[in-house]
């Protein structure tokens, strides 16, 4: 970094080249947490478990140190690995335990890349986005740079294959854990991995998961011998076909038993009728129960609330509860703190039986559901996150929809955090289904959040669903607003010259159609695209613009962001006490807003300069009176900069 990228980088809050920020980060080591829940209904498996242990405990060796379960679905791979290493983590693992479902198998969503995986694992490790690099191979280098020596583990849940796996092996030290239903033969060849085949549970074994259900007692009952054979002896069935048999006391167990053979088809399971056991759980389901797995089967994301199982069922969230309620009781759905998911088997089935049963229309209004209920929350949750922000005109909410109770900032981060694979996937199935608003209004709220986050490609991703959209609507406002989005994020992705375009493009649009409002912000933005591309000239030009126009409307927001952005341009341009003269005005300004952002971006680019000229004792005031205003904002991306500014001023004043 020298003296004429200190400007930019401030200013698009992206880090290139060399400078990474590894140490801080190694200097603050998260331990990881990671475990799911798993099933207090567990039996058998000693052998595996005491495998397991033994490999774990083994003499560390240099290279990789892994394990492969593998097993056909629902024989319980994932189940067994979670209870083991939840029994064994406080001993072998104390640096932590990192779980990454790279859902190889999960229908209706693609496999886990390495761009994903690799953000994955080191959010695991809370480094900023910050200090994550863009290239996945030097994401790799840093996470086996900061686990080296660690006593860690890594789950790798319903890998696909060896190419999925091998790149995000850790290296020396960590003991890694990977299910999949196929065997990885590259991973055999070449680090010679230990495998664990998992086969079904031993008869006695399936009778006793039942006894742990239906009560002591019960093994011996030719019923359940019954039942026991039919579900060949594979975990996920016998879980089933027990909890449906809790839930209705007076059944008869030998005609429940007989039913099975009624479903015939199998979902590729050696000698197991998963299918028929599903099929035969279902059907003791209530109408609306049944109605509700089907549809919620639909949804894009990896779990959900009560809120919107409503939301696409159409149903009051009292009864959509009930249903819930029911669901889990019988094991077709797990539920943990307040969200619900589906098994991947489950899912498939319930999503065959939604296919089958409910009409086009009926499949339709779910979506349709599921896509008012993202736009509504998401755009409450981004209001909390961002008060400032000029709203766009949404349509009014369905009645009678309830979202849930999101009221802080805390709060609307942690909802974003949630459902975001839910809400990227929304624009998606918005655009499929002709709901081109949506398709561009979600993209929209999901802004703040993913900047707060760093998460750029996603950001540019749904957005260019999102300007597709626009234009099939034809709506040049929208585009507008939408082309700006993408400039910013271009410009965190360091692409400097694509932001410039997209601006450039809002920019004609804007003054084709007289916003004045909308032309400063377009100049404003601009003005940063050509300060990160060493264009200080350009930058200058455009700021002063947009100041005049801000001037002009009273509008002390954009004044605001717009003096501290010419103080930018100013250090870059080596006038640095004019700089941090511009800077104080901003802050000023800021204040006077209750912007606390803004405040962060004025007193960080204010310590630069001051750094500059050599004044850093005060230069680290700013910059730690930055670094609380970000933690109080929980900005990730920024709060990671002005830490390492203030240990920069720190080092420099000693």
């Amino acid at each position: 970094m020298d003296g004429t990228r200190v400007g930019p980088v401030v200013q698009t809050g992206a880090v290139h080249g060399d400078v990474h920020l590894y140490p801080a980060t190694a200097q603050s080591y998260h331990v990881p947490r990671q475990l799911p829940a798993t099933s207090r209904h567990f039996v058998g498996r000693s052998d595996a478990l005491a495998a397991l242990t033994a490999l774990a405990d083994a003499p560390a060796e240099r290279g990789n140190r892994l394990c492969v379960v593998e097993g056909a679905p629902g024989v319980g791979k994932t189940c067994l690995v979670t209870r083991w290493a939840r029994d064994v983590a406080d001993r072998l693992f104390p640096d932590g335990q990192i779980y990454l479902n790279l859902h190889g198998f999960t229908p209706g969503r693609p496999a886990v890349g390495r761009e994903r995986a690799t953000l994955a694992l080191l959010s695991a490790l809370r480094v900023p986005p910050g200090a994550v690099p863009q290239d996945s191979d030097e994401r790799m280098a840093l996470f086996r740079d900061l686990v080296h020596g660690r006593s860690l583990l890594l789950v790798l849940d319903n890998a696909r294959d060896s190419g999925q796996v091998e790149p995000l092996l850790p290296g020396d030290g960590c003991f890694v854990v990977v299910t999949t239903r196929r065997s990885p033969a590259a991973l055999h060849a070449l680090y010679g991995v230990e495998v664990l085949r998992l086969g079904t549970l031993t008869r006695a074994e399936s009778l006793e998961l039942f006894e742990n259900y239906l009560g002591a007692g019960r093994a011996g009952d030719p019923a359940v011998l019954q039942l026991a054979e039919k579900c060949a002896d594979l975990p996920l069935a016998v879980s089933i076909a027990a909890a449906s048999a809790v839930q209705h006391p007076g059944m008869d167990l030998e005609r429940f038993a007989g039913e099975l053979r009624g479903h015939g088809l199998r979902l590729d399971i050696p000698a197991a009728d998963l299918r028929a056991v599903v099929a035969s759980s279902f059907d003791l389901l209530s109408d609306g129960a049944a109605r509700t797995a089907r549809l919620t089967s639909r949804w894009p994301g990896d779990s959900f609330t009560v809120e919107g199982a409503a939301a696409v069922t159409g149903l009051t969230v009292r009864t959509a509860d009930a249903h819930l309620r029911e669901l889990t009781s019988h094991n077709l759905l797990l539920a943990e703190s307040g969200r619900y998911r589906f098994h991947d088997l489950l899912r498939a089935f319930a999503g065959e039986r939604c296919a089958a049963v409910d009409s086009d229309e009926v499949r339709r209004t779910a979506m349709a559901g599921f896509l008012e209920y993202a736009l509504h929350t998401a755009l409450r949750a981004d209001r909390l996150l961002n008060s400032h922000r000029r709203p766009i005109d949404a349509p009014a909410p369905p009645a009678g929809m309830v979202f849930p109770a999101v009221e802080s900032y805390a709060e609307a981060v942690d909802w974003f955090a949630a459902e975001i694979t839910a809400l990227l996937a929304a624009a998606r199935v918005a655009f499929d289904q002709k709901a081109f608003a949506h398709a561009w209004m979600i993209p929209w709220a999901l802004t703040n959040f993913l900047h707060l986050h760093g998460r750029w490609q996603d950001w540019v991703d749904c957005h260019t669903t999102a300007l597709k959209a626009v234009r099939v609507l034809d709506d040049v406002a929208a585009e507008n607003r939408v082309l700006q989005s993408m400039a910013r994020a271009y410009a965190e992705l360091g692409e400097p010259e694509r932001s410039a375009e997209c601006y450039s493009s809002a920019l004609e649009n804007y003054r084709r159609c007289g916003d004045a409002h909308g032309e400063a912000n377009c100049l404003n933005g601009r003005a940063g695209s050509h300060l990160y591309a060493g264009r200080p000239g350009e930058a200058c030009d455009d700021a002063t613009a947009a100041l005049r126009i801000y001037l002009a409307r009273d509008d002390v927001a954009g004044q605001a962001s717009t003096i501290n952005l010419l103080g930018r341009v100013r250090t870059a341009q080596g006038s640095l006490e004019s700089g941090v003269v511009l800077h104080g005005k901003a802050l000023r300004l800021f204040r006077g807003l209750g912007d606390r952002y803004g405040q962060a971006q004025a007193l960080d680019a204010m310590g630069l300069a001051l750094s500059s000229l050599g004044r850093h004792r005060f230069a680290l005031v700013c910059h730690r009176r930055a670094v609380e205003l970000n933690e109080a904002l929980g900005s990730t991306v920024h709060l990671a900069r002005s830490r390492e500014r203030a240990a920069q001023a720190l080092e420099a004043s000693r």
